[in-house]
């Protein structure tokens, strides 16, 4: 019985060791003091990562490290704070995979709503709100989720969403496996979008979107000068500019639902090659085709024609709609 017992005691002993249930990361909650004006650098590899703000001049960090981690650098170097997991250079990581985020770091960060961020990571899920002083936020397997951010933004990541809410200032968005959803943004906006959608309802003056094999769909507010350029992606538009605006749409393979307001001031330019079809429902204006090769062409003007609309479309239909 004696033997047995230590078998079972020896057995026990092995399985609590291997366990992923029962192992856990190195547990983390410190402060650093900083100034507010200062800038916060955050390299988490792996897990998932909350950004907050609050009114003191401290970076607070918090949560539960990779099992696999080494440890970490949390340090002040002048006006910088640095907060690093430190990870095997090796093996650390079996690729992603599913459970990638549950199993890396778990951390909260608290910082000065007024410092710069800045983010990087490789299979982590980010989110981050409130932050006045500037944010850069990368990572390459995961979804990046903002909010209330100003100054210069840009939010970028490989295989994943971008979600942004009420970002203001000069604003950039990049996915290249995954969609762009922004709301309420204001300033200057440019998104970037390789495999995936793009839905944006925007106050920004100054736009630009680039997309291939995509869907866009876009709502502008007064928008002085709006850039969209597409590639196998269809593009629903609804379209408000100031008086002197100007919209450039450049497209291949893809259809454009166009929306103007009724009483737009606008000189339209609009030519569809390779079979394209242009479909006029603002004027009684009609296209005409062209005289070699399968294309159409469309030049009016509504108002005083203040405003400029260039539209170029290679295999794909235009359609132009009041709202």
């Amino acid at each position: 019985m004696k033997k047995m017992s230590l078998i079972s005691k020896s057995v026990v002993t092995t399985f609590l060791a291997m366990s992923p249930f029962l192992w856990a990361g190195e547990k983390i909650d410190e402060i650093r003091n900083t100034n507010a004006n200062g800038e916060v650098f955050i390299d988490v590899m792996s897990g998932n990562v909350e950004i907050k703000t609050w009114q003191k001049n401290q970076v607070q960090v918090r949560g539960e490290l990779d099992d696999k981690a080494e440890g970490y650098v949390f340090e002040e170097d002048g006006d910088r704070i640095v907060f690093e997991v430190k990870m095997p250079k090796r093996g650390w990581g079996n690729g992603w995979n599913s459970d990638w985020s549950k199993e890396g770091s778990q951390l909260t960060i608290w910082m000065p709503s007024t410092n710069n961020l800045k983010f990087e990571g490789v299979n982590v899920d980010v989110q981050v709100a409130d932050v006045l002083g500037g944010s850069r936020v990368n990572t390459v397997n995961g979804d990046v989720t903002a909010a209330n951010l100003s100054k210069r933004v840009a939010l970028e990541t490989v295989n994943g969403e971008v979600k942004a809410e009420n970002l203001s200032g000069r604003i950039r968005l990049n996915t290249v496996n995954g969609e762009v959803l922004d709301k309420n943004s204001s300033g200057k906006l440019t998104i970037e979008t390789v495999n995936g959608d793009i839905h944006t309802t925007t106050k920004a003056t100054e736009i630009n979107v680039n997309n291939v094999n995509g869907d866009l769909k876009i709502t502008t507010d007064k928008a002085k000068e709006l850039n969209i350029n597409t590639v196998n992606g269809d593009l629903d538009l609804m379209l408000s500019m100031i008086e002197t605006g100007r919209f450039v749409f450049s497209s291949v393979g893809g259809d454009a639902d166009i929306y103007v307001d009724a009483d737009i001031s606008a000189s339209f330019d609009i030519e569809a090659h390779a079979g394209g079809d242009i479909d006029n429902d603002l004027t009684s204006d009609r296209s005409k085709k062209e005289k070699y090769g399968p294309g159409e062409k469309l030049r009016f003007k509504t108002g005083s024609g203040k405003a400029d609309i260039e539209i170029d479309t290679v295999s794909g239909d235009i359609y132009l709609k009041k709202k």
